[in-house]
């Protein structure tokens, strides 16, 4: 496609995690390009017909189009679908990354690491768009211009080419974790204030309270059992990321095959006995024990 032109018309950012960066994709105008306007609100929507995006997303651990609550939003809003295409679901590894490329259309949004000359690459190869025209009237990007523009200087080449997905208005010497955690248990509200709020003082009360909850709440609204857990192996290296999550509550962090405590006045091995990380895998596995896990998280 030409140079500067959007295959659909939608920009749109997303937040994950961090390291990673949203895109605007180029690519042929075949295939569902929607050719339609927007009806000249402020966010650009919603469309008069309704449009589909594809959205490429290296950490994404689903696949196909996006339902919920954010799904609801962005069709009330914009009256547009997303469409997620996860490698990780798909395989893993680069595979999907390069074939997509290879084609031409990588995606119309694209969420993905900017490390080892990436963003360089998709900018050289055409696969993404300069938004700089785009967002120039983004009055909440702007507010955080130097993030992107730092971000986009790994292109080497002029332009707004990147949205990091983690930034931040604090000062760089305050920490955000105090507010805005990056590890905590995440429980359905609604569900825990109908069980009476119990406290949670350790992981085995914890154990305790998810078994309520389930209890409590049995079906999805769509019908299908629920469980209080699930896993993924995506983000799993040295050792099971699942279970660093929870060491992380207890102010441990995974340094290669050891569990360091972040203020520097303990460092274990994963493989002590007596360590956190062997506590954080007894946990999942008395979870499972207690029919908490979901049976399919292992596939």
């Amino acid at each position: 496609m030409k140079k500067g032109v959007l295959k659909k018309a939608a920009v749109t950012v997303l937040s994950l995690t961090v390291a990673m960066a949203s895109l605007a994709g180029c690519g042929n105008d075949e295939g569902g390009s929607s050719k339609n306007t927007a009806s000249g609100s402020k966010h650009g929507g919603p469309y008069e017909e309704e449009i589909t995006i594809d959205v490429f997303d290296s950490l994404a651990n689903f696949q196909g189009e996006q339902s919920g609550w954010f799904g609801k939003i962005v069709k009330d809003k914009f009256n547009m679908k997303l469409n997620i295409i996860a490698p990780n679901v798909a395989g893993g590894g680069d595979t999907l990354f390069q074939t997509r490329s290879a084609n031409g259309n990588l995606g119309d949004i694209i969420i993905t690491n900017l490390d080892q000359s990436r963003l360089k690459d998709l900018v050289q190869a055409e696969l993404v768009l300069d938004m700089k025209d785009y967002i120039k009237d983004c009055e909440n990007l702007k507010k955080c211009e130097n993030a992107y523009t730092e971000a986009s200087k790994l292109a080497e080449k002029d332009g707004v080419w990147a949205i990091p997905s983690e930034v931040s208005n604090q000062k760089a010497t305050e920490p955000c974790d105090a507010n805005e955690a990056t590890n905590s248990p995440s429980l359905r509200w609604d569900i825990y204030k109908e069980i009476g709020y119990p406290a949670i003082k350790d992981m085995d009360s914890l154990l305790d309270v998810l078994y309520e909850m389930q209890n409590k709440a049995t079906e999805s609204d769509s019908g299908k059992k629920t469980y209080a857990l699930s896993l993924f192996k995506d983000w799993d290296s040295d050792v099971m990321q699942n279970a660093t999550g929870l060491c992380a509550l207890y102010g441990y962090q995974n340094v290669g095959f050891c569990m360091a405590k972040v203020d520097g006045t303990d460092i274990q091995s994963d493989i002590d006995s007596d360590g956190i990380y062997i506590k954080s895998l007894k946990f999942l596995f008395d979870a499972n024990q207690k029919g908490l896990m979901d049976p399919e998280s292992t596939t």
